[in-house]
């Protein structure tokens, strides 16, 4: 009995794996610049282009004490003491599809998925303020 739910779960993710497989290569970068000084420019390999500077990355930090900041209304950045001007250290890839950023600011601790990013590009829901409307106090649903 065993071996026929084994061959039914490797059938079902098979079938999974053909049914999402054009939404998979959607999402999957061909390539991400990381400008330290300007921010991150991410090439999907069905040619979209999504491009985001220092500060939006930064006030959206996805990480939980950047959410509970905004949740109460403060800004995750700049924070007291923050080095001016904002700056990103270092950038590697967490699996095949996060983002991880380090910051000037010594945080580091933000997981961007680019699935995410890409939506957010697209004018869809992220995690962080709308910054591309200018509107940092609205949360983007």
């Amino acid at each position: 009995m065993g071996g026929s739910l084994t061959g039914l779960y490797h059938l079902i993710r098979g079938l999974d794996r053909q049914r999402f497989a054009p939404a998979m290569a959607l999402y999957e970068p061909k390539t991400i610049e990381v400008a330290k000084d300007r921010g991150v420019t991410i090439t999907f390999f069905d040619g979209h282009v999504a491009s985001f500077d220092l500060m939006t990355l930064r006030l959206a930090c996805p990480c939980a004490a950047c959410r509970a900041l905004r949740d109460r209304g403060d800004a995750a950045w700049p924070r007291p003491g923050s080095p001016m001007p904002l700056r990103i250290e270092s950038a590697n890839l967490h699996g095949a599809w996060r983002l991880v950023v380090a910051w000037n600011d010594g945080h580091a601790t933000g997981i961007f998925p680019v699935e995410s990013l890409r939506r957010w590009d697209e004018g869809g829901g992220a995690y962080g303020p709308n910054l591309r409307d200018g509107d940092v106090d609205r949360q983007v649903p």
